[in-house]
Order: structure tokens, then sequence, then C-alpha cells
């Protein structure tokens, strides 16, 4: 029933916030620890998109919270989520950049600069573009 359930909200989720729904899916697997047993629940994104993966953490926290309207105590048998990226060939990433990219500030700006509201994309354009007057 747990397991339906999870299915069902990330599917909804998902929904809610327009991303397409072949481009996740989940594998709920069945834990046991010494707080008893459980399930780990593991976001499969089927399809590369950066604002997948910039949107990662948000998109855990509102499944989380729809989680909870139905079932409060989610908390004592939901051990974790975590993601799996199988976007394959879709991914235009393929090979690792030279190492000396990880030594340096993202491309787009600055964390200094990083927008407050980065949800809002009129934002990071802004911050991106220089000041108008």
């Amino acid at each position: 029933m747990r397991q339906q359930l999870i299915q069902v909200l990330l599917r909804d989720t998902a929904r809610r916030a327009g991303i397409p729904s072949h481009w996740l899916d989940c594998h709920i697997l069945l834990t046991s620890s010494r707080h008893g047993e459980g399930m780990h629940v593991r976001i499969i994104m089927k399809h590369w998109d950066l604002r997948l993966l910039t949107y990662a953490a948000a998109f855990e926290k509102a499944l989380m919270a729809d989680l909870k309207r139905f079932e409060p105590h989610a908390d004592d048998w939901l051990h974790g989520i975590s993601w799996q990226l199988d976007g394959g060939a879709s991914c235009p990433h393929q090979k690792l950049p030279h190492p000396s990219v990880w030594a340096q500030a993202p491309a787009w700006q600055s964390a200094a600069e990083m927008p407050r509201n980065p949800a809002a994309p009129e934002t990071l354009a802004q911050a991106q573009s220089p000041a108008r007057h």
C-alpha cells in the first residue's frame, strides 16, 4: 500500500510541477535498520534536463510534504530518498571536463552574486545581465 502511495504521489508531484511523466520513475527498496523495517525511494531521472538537477531538492521536499499529508508518520518508515541519473544519450555531457574546471567559480556567476530566489527565471537573467538604468 505504501509503495503504491509513493508511486502515485511521485507522478502527481511531477504533474503539478509540469515535469513530463516519462522523465521520472521510481524504485522502492525495502530496508531494515535498527529503527525497524522501512523503505528507501530511488527517484530515477530518465531524461537529462539541467532543470531537474537544479530543482531536485525542491522536488524532493514537495514529494515529502505530499507524503506527510497522507502518512504523518512517514519519517518512521521512509529511511531515505536518493536519485539515479539514467538520462543516457540525452545527456550532452558524456565525458568529464578538464580538472581545472572544478577549481573555477561556476561559469554563470560567483557564489556571492547568486540570486536569492533562483526559482524565478527573470531573477537569474537579471543577475547575469549588466544593470540597466
